[in-house]
């Protein structure tokens, strides 16, 4: 009995010693993570009275550059797998590192633009046209895709809707309110064709997917849906034959490469040089592809997008 019970408490003393000894590791790793033992990180920094460090193009460039998206939670792993070899190529040319930061929102992306968590910002056009007045930010390249770009209104291929007037009263599918292609160019169409886009339609619904407002119309939910004819192409072809092309808009501008209007010109010049050179070429897969079909910007196309301001 003696022998058992010394046994027994032996292993709870090492059972403990153990515990005490992982509990230190892992609070000391905790100082270090959290910036505490050499301030290094910003992981919990504003929750001190020191300021949290900002990473300037600069110091970004010695090694990193960032660059931050707005990317569905859906496709966070296929856009990375795809991207990141595409922006190693261009940017390996320049001797940085691509970083890539993902954001839930526009607003959210320019934020860390502004902080300089990110060096450059892939936006849409309505963000660079709402930006642009400010003289904060430098536009380097304009996402055109392969040819000139287009807002569908998209339908069951073997619906009996023929035109726009024949949509009134169904359910339609935007993206998001930021998005030009899928929400403010196809509200402005409906202005134009006579219809108030606030009543038009018996409900409206924002996916936060192209391709879920897509499969949103093939299962009835919606019926019709708007996106560029840049992600229509990029549909997985099951789903594209199964879809009809009801209404093309006039041609709208691309989303846009931003930087800070404060950045070192040159370096961003010798980025839009590389991009302007390999980015047409990359083999990426085709749905992510028009991130890297580019061209430089012309800010006077943009002009227009301040008939669609109002719409939030």
């Amino acid at each position: 009995m003696a022998a058992n019970t010394s046994l027994f408490s032996g292993i709870v003393f090492l059972l403990l010693a153990g515990i005490l000894a992982a509990s230190g590791l892992l609070w000391r790793n905790f100082l270090e993570f959290s910036g505490s033992g050499n301030g290094d990180s910003e992981v919990f920094i504003g929750l001190s009275s020191q300021p949290s460090p900002r990473v300037t193009l600069a110091r970004a460039m010695e090694h990193h550059l960032r660059f931050g998206f707005v990317i569905p939670r859906g496709d966070l792993v296929e856009f990375i797998e795809a991207v990141q070899p595409a922006l190693e190529n261009i940017t390996g040319s320049l001797g940085y590192h691509p970083v890539i930061d993902v954001s839930d929102s526009t607003t959210e992306l320019l934020a860390k633009l502004e902080r300089g968590d990110v060096q450059i910002a892939a936006v849409t056009a309505v963000a660079y046209a709402r930006l642009r007045a400010t003289n904060k930010v430098r536009p380097l390249l304009e996402r055109t895709g392969s040819n000139n770009k287009h807002s569908l209104f998209v339908v069951r291929r073997d619906s009996a809707f023929r035109t726009l007037a024949d949509l009134q009263g169904t359910r339609i599918a935007y993206k998001s309110r930021d998005s030009l292609s899928a929400y403010a160019m196809p509200r402005l169409e409906l202005r134009r064709q006579g219809h108030d886009p606030d009543t038009f339609f018996r409900s409206a619904t924002f996916t936060g997917n192209v391709r879920t407002s897509a499969l949103g119309v093939l299962n009835g939910e919606f019926e019709v849906a708007v996106m560029s004819d840049t992600f229509f192409t990029e549909l997985e072809a099951d789903v594209r034959d199964h879809l009809r092309i009801l209404h093309k808009t006039a041609p709208i501008p691309g989303g846009v490469y931003l930087a800070k209007a404060t950045h070192p010109p040159e370096l961003l010049d010798r980025l839009t040089e590389a991009f302007l050179a390999k980015g047409p070429h990359l083999a990426t897969r085709e749905e992510f592809a028009g991130y890297f079909r580019v061209k430089r910007p012309d800010p006077s196309l943009y002009d227009f997008l301040s008939e669609v301001e109002d719409d939030g």
